[in-house]
């Protein structure tokens, strides 16, 4: 009856850790539920079974474990879960020899503190350097960096 016990707990807290793996992600109850249940299991092979069978079902745990993890990760398990898209998208950078510190531009649209202006032809992200803008006022570029552009009023 008890090697029965002792492998219930063992099964029941490998599925648990495998349910925290693939199913539940993060430390919740069934990674400490699992985590419980095999120390338990193997606690109690220890305490009522002797040494010899503590260490066989330590040894057997552990084995049991890796293996079921790595078939688990081997397998297609991770492509049902895993996000797989890639991201093309691209920032394109201001043109700084079209856009240099001190030239004048209008806001297109209200600063606050970031918005949208429009400087030699381009439309450029724009960053307030003190407080809002509203729109249709002129500015001056004070510092071009590489995706905006500080700006204040004139």
């Amino acid at each position: 009856m008890t090697l029965t016990l002792i492998i219930l707990f063992i099964l029941v807290g490998l599925f648990l850790i495998w349910l925290e793996f693939f199913i539940v992600p993060g430390i919740t109850v069934a990674g400490i539920g699992g985590t419980v249940m095999m120390l338990g299991g193997i606690y109690y092979a220890y305490a009522n079974e002797g040494r010899t069978t503590g260490h066989l079902v330590l040894l057997a745990s552990i084995l049991a474990l890796a293996v079921l993890l790595m078939v688990s990760f081997r397998g297609k398990t991770w492509k049902k879960t895993a996000l797989e898209t890639n991201v093309d998208g691209v920032i394109e950078g201001i043109n700084k020899e079209k856009i240099k510190a001190g030239d004048e531009a209008v806001c297109i649209s209200r600063l606050a503190p970031m918005g949208k202006i429009m400087v030699n032809g381009e439309i450029v992200e724009a960053k307030s350097k003190l407080g809002f803008i509203d729109e249709k006022v002129k500015v001056k570029i004070i510092e071009v960096y590489s995706t905006n552009v500080l700006v204040e009023k004139v």
